[in-house]
């Protein structure tokens, strides 16, 4: 009696994956890719997928296409299923979303489109790598970053949430001037409120050269570079050949001494000063 039932299991579970509507979930799933990113979305070698979290729409050779910025990225790889969410008893859609692309890293988690909303994470993630329009031009931190990021858009179109940041064998380029400094080890923790304003809870920077720690808060404002700027850091360790380096933007750190820092003004104008 067990293995007939076992048997009527599978069968039920072969037939229903067999005749489910694998070509409108590709649809859906470039639907989904474009919401997430903004882009135009083609697929191709579109095939059936197996994991713990059941069937999904496997594709490689993705490309996310953004013509009036003229910037475009190629995933080896794209997994999209239908999402383990309630949400769907409440009539939204959840898809989980598996994108991985050599250059730029990986990326995993749990998309609603109609927030739309995502919380997952990011596994090697190359900021170089992603189009200057996401990142803005200039960005201070190079490496591979791991990130844990609950995320959603308000009405406003701005994003609300929480990220936390590692990576690992980087560089930390200071502002204003030509220097950018190793570090082993950098992580970082931020929250965004529903005004719009920016919580930087931890701050942690580890290397050869300079090694520091500080939080601080951005202002509200749609335009992050020009909000209202407020930061405390503390140089914990700095090398004596790097003190120079940073008086020509009124830093004097002496070496072997615990320094404060405050840093104002905005991000593209930044003040900073010993305290």
């Amino acid at each position: 009696m067990a293995r007939t039932v076992v048997l009527c299991v599978l069968l039920v579970i072969g037939f229903s994956v067999a005749l489910f509507p694998w070509d409108r979930l590709r649809g859906l799933a470039q639907q989904a890719l474009a919401s997430a990113t903004g882009a135009e979305v083609r697929l191709a070698e579109v095939g059936l997928g197996f994991g713990l979290g059941g069937p999904a729409l496997r594709a490689r050779d993705v490309t996310l296409g953004w013509p009036g910025q003229g910037a475009a990225l190629t995933l080896s790889e794209a997994r999209v299923r239908p999402a383990w969410s309630l949400s769907w008893a409440r009539g939204e859609p959840a898809w989980h979303l598996d994108l991985r692309s050599e250059e730029v890293g990986r990326v995993a988690g749990t998309l609603w489109p109609a927030g739309p909303a995502f919380a997952g994470r990011t596994e090697g993630l190359d900021v170089a790598a992603l189009p200057a329009s996401w990142v803005g031009e200039g960005q201070p931190v190079a490496g591979r970053l791991d990130a844990d990021l609950d995320l959603r858009a308000s009405r406003d179109g701005l994003l609300r949430g929480h990220v936390e940041l590692h990576a690992r064998d980087g560089s930390l380029l200071i502002p204003e001037t030509p220097v950018a400094i190793p570090y082993t080890e950098f992580h970082a923790t931020l929250s965004r409120a529903d005004d719009g304003a920016t919580t930087l809870r931890e701050l942690r920077l580890l290397g050869p050269m300079l090694s520091l720690e500080g939080e601080g808060t951005l202002g509200p404002g749609r335009d992050l570079t020009r909000a209202p700027l407020a930061v405390q850091l503390t140089i914990t360790h700095l090398d004596p050949a790097l003190a120079p380096l940073l008086q020509p933007i009124g830093l004097r750190v002496t070496p072997g001494v615990a320094t404060g820092l405050e840093i104002s003004g905005t991000l593209d104008r930044p003040v900073i000063r010993s305290r």
